[in-house]
């Protein structure tokens, strides 16, 4: 329904105006197979079995970005569109630090995805991550490959890869093409992250990669996967509580080793609503953590937890949105960023007492 909209008005270029107003350049997007899901992939099980693979994309630069952009009625009455995919040295460098130190906590192994064979700006993304790995490298396997044959090398050997860092076009789209390697783009979740602050904190936003889906809301039909593996991605990234991140992640393996799935992911006499993965999942986690010795699949109790964990996650989400708007530094968002304001009338909060002080700490 939002189709015919201006293009400055459409819901996307709110959500790219809020990574770019609070300089959330890292975006972490995961790929991992759980090994209840290997039969769901299209692919054959020796392909995708155990694959952990890390996808960075670069998310305030490049083509969603840069000037000049527009369409321009000619002269003779015909129309031309164009975007510009600018990128300068400092911008590639930042990822590409990103990209190494993530390396280090994996295999040490980076392969950094562009299109030099065509395109100027991925001359310099090619060269500068070169550079960078000289100075800054060490210990790190780094290798080059064009964007389009990175696509086909997902889908032939996607193992070879451990961390691959590109820029904000080629990562949107790879990490799509990697979400079908798990079976499901409602698997996959993703972390939006600033540079770390003095205190190590940073500003950050977590969300699954998969979009709306307005052709199934109310039906309980969507996969609550991703949400739920978001919010473990901020447990581990905002909050270094690595401990209940773990019993998430495990909590979702354990659920989708119980049979739980929903009808969209995939259609089986086992499948089910969104609820029950969701409730699973919670118990999973609270039986875990010793609280709980109950079978998860037969609580009769599960119900009435789906209400107060949504009702939470709305909460921590406008509870985030606030944080994000008194955090920014930015004074002067552009529309889409006033309209979640607006929407949300966040603005009567930037005046709360002590919050000039945080702005000013942050």
């Amino acid at each position: 329904e939002y189709d015919d909209l201006p293009f400055k008005n459409k819901t996307e270029q709110c959500l790219i105006t809020l990574r770019k107003e609070i300089d959330l350049f890292e975006n972490l997007r995961p790929a991992i197979v759980f090994p209840p899901l290997v039969e769901s992939s299209t692919l054959k099980p020796e392909i995708v079995s155990g694959l952990d693979i890390l996808i960075l994309r670069e998310l305030t630069g490049g083509i969603y970005f840069a000037e000049p952009r527009g369409i321009d009625t000619l002269s003779d009455g015909s129309r031309k569109g164009y975007d510009t995919n600018l990128y300068t040295t400092s911008e590639i460098e930042r990822i590409g630090n990103v990209a190494f130190d993530l390396a280090r906590k994996r295999s040490s192994k980076v392969t950094s995805v562009e299109k030099a064979n065509v395109m100027h700006s991925g001359v310099l993304w090619r060269d500068t991550i070169t550079d960078l790995h000289k100075r800054n490298g060490n210990g790190i396997q780094l290798s080059h490959m064009y964007a389009d044959n990175c696509a086909m090398q997902l889908l032939r050997n996607p193992k070879q890869f451990d961390v691959i860092v590109c820029d904000n076009l080629f990562g949107d789209i790879l990490s799509d093409v990697a979400a079908m390697l798990t079976g499901s783009l409602g698997m996959l979740p993703s972390a939006s992250l600033g540079s770390p602050r003095k205190d190590g904190s940073r500003k950050a936003m977590y969300e699954p990669v998969h979009g709306s889906a307005p052709d199934i809301a109310g039906k309980e039909l969507a996969n609550p996967l991703a949400q739920v593996l978001s919010f473990s991605m901020m447990l581990r990234y905002s909050f270094n509580d690595s401990e209940n991140a773990n019993l998430i992640e495990n909590a979702v393996s354990d659920a989708l080793s119980s049979g739980a799935r929903t009808n969209v992911y995939i259609p089986t006499e086992r499948s089910t609503i969104t609820r029950k993965p969701t409730t699973i999942i919670i118990r999973l986690s609270s039986t875990s953590a010793g609280n709980s010795n109950e079978n998860p699949l037969e609580s009769p109790l599960l119900d009435c937890w789906v209400t107060r964990v949504i009702s939470t996650i709305a909460l921590l989400t406008i509870s985030l949105l606030l944080f994000l708007k008194i955090m920014s530094n930015s004074t002067t968002p552009s529309y889409p960023l006033n309209l979640v304001s607006e929407l949300l009338n966040l603005d009567k909060y930037s005046s709360y007492p002590g919050s000039e002080k945080v702005s000013q700490s942050g």
